[in-house]
């Protein structure tokens, strides 16, 4: 592969992760599974309540925003040579908005830990405690303000 070069498929491998807690290699690993499992459980979610509850569609811009999301998500999961940063910041914001607009419409969802899990732990092992600690208490202020 020619030094300029890279695949939009393979892992750039662009970022230091000065702060991290546990090695850059892994943290690669960790994103590629946090992000396919946001991918899938999002594509579920979004497909089963279109299916069940198709008055929401018409009612609420919340479902299109979510399904939107899930569709960001899947391009920066399967494209992998996007930088380190990007991917995971597409990653955080849509677990945010995914979690901001169920929360909004129907309250606390059956995935919502999970998305809850996922993102205060990658921001925690990824950045650090204090990062990880400022993600929970900024999520903990989106809540109180939902």
């Amino acid at each position: 592969m020619n030094a300029g070069r890279h695949s939009w498929f393979a892992p750039r491998r662009d970022w230091a992760g000065r702060h991290a807690l546990v090695p850059v290699a892994t943290c690669y690993r960790i994103l590629d599974l946090y992000a396919w499992s946001f991918a899938l459980m999002g594509t579920l979610a979004v497909t089963f309540v279109g299916i069940l509850y198709r008055n929401l569609l018409a009612e609420t811009p919340a479902f299109w925003i979510a399904a939107g999301v899930v569709l960001v998500q899947w391009v920066t999961t399967v494209f992998r040579g996007l930088p380190f940063l990007v991917r995971y910041a597409v990653f955080a914001t849509n677990l945010l908005v995914f979690i901001v607009c169920t929360t909004a419409v129907m309250a606390i969802t059956p995935n919502w830990s999970l998305l809850v899990v996922l993102l205060l732990s990658s921001a925690g092992l990824f950045f650090g405690t204090a990062v990880g600690l400022w993600a929970s208490a900024a999520l903990c202020a989106l809540h109180v303000v939902i």
